[in-house]
């Protein structure tokens, strides 16, 4: 990946690389931060299904702010994701 970027290295600003470093920098510490203020807070199995459900709100995000298309795939994926969840929830009621 590294030879294609050097590749591509002309139309690219250092101040445009080291803002996308420091904005990915600062979400992500701030995703951990919220995530392991949350875990103690919930089951391991809870744990898991909120992991199933981040790809959907990361598209989701995407959708609501960057105007990116709602596709037909990502309907698709996602109502199999949280169906998935929903059996998982209904299975644990029962048992």
């Amino acid at each position: 990946m590294l030879i294609v970027a050097i590749s591509h290295w002309v139309g690219i600003s250092m101040q445009g690389v080291v803002l996308a470093v420091i904005s990915g920098a600062i979400t992500s510490g701030l995703g951990y931060c919220m995530w392991y203020v949350a875990m103690p807070l919930l089951k391991s199995t809870q744990a898991a299904v909120v992991q199933l459900c981040v790809p959907i709100i990361a598209a989701l995000g995407g959708v609501l702010f960057l105007s990116e298309t709602l596709s037909l795939r990502f309907i698709i994926a996602s109502i199999v994701i949280l169906g998935a969840v929903l059996v998982f929830i209904l299975n644990k009621k029962t048992v």
